[in-house]
């Protein structure tokens, strides 16, 4: 009966423990994290992204640039993830997309659609992370 009892204190002490290797794991996953408003400011909780108004920016009505120099000279083999984000409250009604900068092998490129499949500005997060599968 004792031994029983212990393995089941033992068994939750591990369950409550996984979640929080879990976590640990995904947050060592992003290496970088670029917040951009609509105009192409970059808003608090950025980090390692580069915050030169030439390198992070708004290039045009719904196209944005950000730049990870900070993390490497060449990105292109990390995992990206972009997140629409008001940067304020409420929501966005539109679609984002994701993709390499052509020339420029520190940068992404960020595309912003509305429902009707017009260019439109939208504040943002774009990450960069780990990719397990990259050699």
């Amino acid at each position: 009966m004792r031994r029983t009892y212990w393995l089941v204190i033992l068994g939750v002490f591990v369950l409550t423990l996984v979640p929080f290797a879990f976590l640990a794991e995904q947050a060592e996953a992003t290496l970088a994290c670029c917040r951009l408003r609509a105009d192409g400011t970059i808003a608090p909780g950025s980090f390692k992204c580069n915050k030169k108004t030439a390198e992070t920016r708004r290039l045009a009505t719904g196209q944005y640039e950000a730049d990870f120099s900070a993390v490497s000279a060449d990105i292109r083999k990390l995992a990206k993830s972009a997140t629409l984000n008001t940067q304020t409250t409420g929501g966005v009604a539109a679609e984002i997309g994701v993709a390499d900068r052509s020339g420029d092998t520190s940068s992404v490129f960020i595309l912003i659609l509305n429902n009707a499949g017009a260019l439109t500005d939208a504040g943002f997060d774009v990450c960069l992370h780990k990719n397990p599968l990259a050699p």
